[in-house]
This record gives structure tokens, sequence and C-alpha cells, in this order.
């Protein structure tokens, strides 16, 4: 039997998929995931892109389903027939049954695969993931990395967000272990010997596209930020901070994503100021090569994004705000942190880093050596499985037992 063919299987559970775009970060993040726990188990990403027409046969004759399925049709149509705090209600009420009505076909699922553990991104409101897994007495693991209640709030009003909330930190507890990305429970206030703290990460083979660069920083300094133009990236922080250095300032900003005409910027008219449009991810060790600075213009405390990583992989001076995640990865040797918020701070380090453009390149290796050392997605999964794996045993050692007590059982019969 091949080595392949006696490795755990285990399923992956995104259930937000069908409505991820096909090149964004969240789509990455997946499919990283699902190749580095692909090295050590037999995954299966549920549902899959082509989720086969029988699946769907099956989960329609399901009279349970069938039921709550008319009722996620009502409360719909319902939702859009009343406002404010009302509508918000319908909205949770729907997500909410259609996570319990999706449990029996997670479970038809795991049963079709021999799934020995299910490994689920998380998402608002939905917890059939985890229902399945103790309907079927297999291990369960959370990445904590979606959309949470307190982030709703200010989206959707509504009366049972509280009680999600709630749900939702009842489930991470009661899963066999919660990975927590940047820390996430220290902000949702839970913990336990089952919470674990993870980030985000980098490839390996970035760090070897640029290992032998040798940063040399000159003037104008070239500042990248990776990323769309969305309002949550809080961009007006860094174009304030860059208006402030007025007609002197030596730098040059791009804008490595697409314009969004909904975000009202008021984009500096001191410095140039490039958006490159979507690119390819291929393409991303070439526009890095020719920046000197990475910039997050904004995070809450709990941001783990893998641009600060990409930055440091490629030996940029990483630009920060000081949030407790980020003080736990880079320190003042490898990163320059400037307030949260502060776009008065963030002009104080530009203006210094313009001022002594020669001190980068220390900066930038220390970041490279920091990623390196601990932040590449294979170290980052390795670490994983060593949580991941003990329970697998020791459920298959349990149940090893427990056939073992039947068999005797009966012999004594």
């Amino acid at each position: 039997m091949e080595q392949s063919e006696r490795r755990a299987a285990g399923i992956y559970i995104a259930s937000e998929l069908p409505s991820i775009p096909v090149n964004s970060g969240a789509r990455q993040h997946i499919e990283i995931g699902l190749r580095e726990l692909g090295r050590q188990f037999s995954m299966t990403l549920f549902p899959s892109d082509s989720t086969d027409h029988s699946e769907s046969r099956a989960v329609q004759a399901d009279s349970s389903q069938s039921v709550l399925q008319r009722l996620q049709r009502r409360a719909k149509r319902l939702s859009h027939m009343l406002p404010g705090w009302l509508s918000g209600t319908a909205k949770d009420f729907v997500t909410v049954l259609k996570g319990i009505a999706e449990t029996g076909r997670y479970v038809r699922a795991i049963r079709r695969h021999g799934a020995m553990f299910v490994y689920e991104r998380s998402a608002y409101g939905h917890f059939a993931g985890l229902l399945a897994a103790r309907l079927m007495r297999i291990p369960h693991f959370y990445e904590i990395n979606g959309l949470h209640a307190e982030e709703r709030r200010n989206a959707n009003h509504s009366l049972v967000l509280g009680a999600i909330g709630q749900l939702q930190k009842w489930a991470y507890r009661s899963s066999n272990a919660s990975f927590c990305i940047g820390g996430m429970h220290v902000e949702l206030g839970i913990r336990g010997e089952s919470i674990h703290t993870t980030q985000n990460g980098i490839e390996h083979k970035l760090l070897e596209d640029f290992a032998q660069r040798e940063p040399r920083p000159s003037l104008p300094l070239k500042l990248i930020f990776l990323g769309h133009i969305m309002q949550h990236h809080r961009l007006d922080i860094l174009f304030d901070a860059v208006q402030q250095l007025g007609p002197d300032a030596q730098l040059e900003i791009t804008i490595a994503g697409r314009e969004n005409p909904n975000v009202s910027l008021a984009i500096p008219t001191n410095v140039p100021v490039h958006f490159t449009g979507p690119f390819r991810h291929e393409d991303l060790p070439s526009i890095l090569s020719r920046h000197d600075v990475g910039i997050i213009p904004f995070a809450l405390d709990f941001y783990s994004n893998i641009k600060t990583f990409a930055y440091a992989a490629a030996k940029l001076t990483v630009v920060l705000p000081r949030t407790r995640n980020f003080a736990q990865i880079f320190d003042s040797d490898s990163a320059l942190f400037f307030e949260n918020e502060d776009p008065d701070d963030l002009a104080r380090v530009l203006e210094q880093i313009q001022d002594a453009p020669e001190v980068l390149g220390k900066c930038g290796q220390n970041a490279y050596e920091t990623v390196a050392r601990d932040h590449t997605w294979e170290q980052i999964f390795a670490r994983k499985v060593q949580v991941i794996m003990p329970l697998i045993n020791q459920r298959d050692t349990n149940r090893t037992n427990h056939q073992s007590n039947l068999k005797r059982a009966v012999s004594v019969n």
C-alpha cells in the first residue's frame, strides 16, 4: 500500500467558498491550507467548486432539509420587507437556519470521504461543521479567520447579534482545537487549553526569490501598499501623512491593486501615486523588488495581514501601526512602528526614513530573518499538525480499544 493511502483522511470545510472570489486572498488562504495539510493528511475540500448533482438531489430529498429551506426562503423574503433591526434579525435568522440545514449534508460528506477529522474555516453564524463532527464522533478543528459578530455589528443591526456572538464563542471553545489567527481569541474573550494563537505566513519560494537581495534604498523612496482600495484599509491615514510632508517629500507611492470609485480618497498631490490594477500572483516578486518600504496604514489588534509577511520576505522596510499582534511578531529592529490611526505619527516615521534612507537596509534584512525563522506556511501548518495528529491518534486508539472490548465480550458470551 502506498504511503499516501495510509494517511488519515480529513475534510476541509469552507462554507463560504461559493461566494469567495477566485483570485481573492481568502481563496488563496484556503488553497494554502489544503496544500499544507495535504502534506500529512489526505484532504478533501467541501463544498467543492464541482459539488456533484447527486449530492444536491440528496439534500433536496431530505424532508427536514426541505422544511428548513422553505423557512429560509420565507425569512429571506420577509427581510426585504422589514426595516432596520427587524430586517437584520431576519437575515441572521436565515444565516443560522442555513447552517443547521447543511449539517446532514456535511455528515454525508464525512462518510463519503471517510474523513477522520474536520478542519473548518469559521464563518458567521455557521456551526454545521462542528455539529457534523460531533454526530460522527470525530475531532473538529477551527481556523478562526472569518467574520464575527463584533465586526458585523457595524453593518448589520440585528436583535440576535449578541446571541450569535455567544454561540460562536461556545463553538470555538467546544472544538477540539481552535487556531486563532493573530490571537483573535483575546479580542473575543475566549480562553482555554484548546485555544491556540497562529499567524498568516509566506511562501518559502518568495523567501528564496529575495535571499540574495541587498537592500540599498535611495531617494526618492519607493513605498508600496499591496491591496485594492477598500474602506477598511484606511489609505486615508497614509495619504494624510504624506500630504503633511509638504512639497519636499521624497517618496513615490504604489497601490498594488485596483481603484474603487465608491471610496473617496484625497490622493496626495505632493508625490507621485501609481495604481497597478489587478496583478497575477506570479508577478508579486517583480513588483516588490522595485520598492523600498511596505506600508500597513491601519490594523486592528489581531490583524495578521499576509501582505506584511510579503513585505518582510522581500526585505522591504515594514512600516506598521503599533498593535498587539504586530508588536509580538516584529521588534524595533525589524519594523518601524507608528501609533495606530494617527497620521501625524505616521508622518513622523516617513520623515525619519526619507532623512536617513541608509538605515532601512538593516531593518529590511532583520524583517526577512524574522519571517524566515517562524512564518513560512510550512512552519505554521507543521505546528498545527503537532496539535491535530495526537487527537486523531487518540480517537483511533479509543476506537480500537472499544472494538477489542466488544470482541472479547462476544467471545465470553
